[in-house]
């Protein structure tokens, strides 16, 4: 861990479909004077360590996304920083705070607390919502709740963390690497049907630059994220999963643009990551 001081709150997101950069934008209003960066551009270029971190990310099968989990074990660290997770779940978030600690506890930090937002599900497989009243009540819950998020991190709450209760948790870490080689694979299932117009609106939300356009159509790389962007992002629902209907629901946070999420993908693919210090 590096020895100088250090001042300030970074707020780091990774989103596919808006839930978790709607839930930090949310959280760093809430906070004030707090410095909002993609997981992904702040691994290409690391900011100067902050006294408070927080790192807002989806849910993926119990699980964090790859990137995210790449991001903790390089991300720049000061020491006795405050820091947490905010985790956006369809349904149970497993042992994703727990799975954050074992990763910064292995750098010689540890984390004070982690929260798990209830929104809408995004993942093409399993995207249903259940709530009652629709998506909008997820929304308007979550909200609610990040006010309080924002209170516990300015008052320095430690010890939280809104993990499943077992065997969900257990379940979660058991499967985690597991989970993480088929997501890896995730890109062989999307398809473009005849209708996709070449917009290339894929491209420019894949967070990691997996995607690029090829005779008038997209062609997946092997740096897949599972994140959905593609598929739910597609303004003429061009892009399906092998083996699922046409008409699968699609889902993208109603106050996010897929302008917002581009922003993650900067100027270039994931780059190598720096070495952790």
């Amino acid at each position: 861990m590096t020895t100088s001081m250090a001042t300030g709150t970074h707020l780091f997101w990774f989103s596919g479909t808006g839930n978790s950069l709607a839930a930090a934008r949310a959280l760093a209003a809430a906070l004030g004077e707090t410095r909002l960066l993609p997981v992904t551009a702040a691994r290409r270029r690391p900011p100067a360590p902050a006294a408070v971190v927080g790192v807002v990310f989806p849910v993926y099968a119990l699980g964090l996304p790859q990137a995210v989990e790449r991001f903790l074990e390089t991300m720049p660290l000061a020491p006795d920083a405050y820091l947490f997770t905010v985790a956006t779940a369809a349904r149970t978030p497993g042992a994703v705070h727990r799975i954050a600690d074992d990763i910064l506890r292995r750098r010689g930090a540890s984390l004070a607390a982690g929260w798990t937002l209830r929104m809408p599900g995004n993942f093409a497989p399993v995207n249903r919502s259940f709530a009652w009243g629709g998506d909008s009540a997820l929304l308007e819950r979550a909200a609610a709740r990040i006010a309080g998020i924002a209170a516990a991190v300015r008052a320095g709450q430690r010890g939280l963390r809104e993990d499943s209760m077992a065997p969900l948790a257990w379940l979660g870490q058991r499967m985690r690497h597991e989970t993480q080689r088929q997501l890896a694979h995730t890109a062989r299932h999307f398809t473009a049907s005849r209708h996709c117009t070449a917009c290339g609106l894929c491209a420019t939300v894949c967070p990691v630059g997996n995607i690029t356009m090829e005779e008038d159509a997209p062609r997946w790389g092997d740096r897949c994220e599972a994140c959905s962007a593609c598929l739910q992002w597609c303004p003429v629902d061009a892009i399906r999963m092998r083996g699922l209907g046409a008409n699968r629901r699609r889902y993208h946070h109603p106050a996010i643009r897929a302008q917002d999420i581009a922003e993650q993908a900067g100027d270039a693919g994931e780059a190598t990551p720096p070495t952790a210090p």
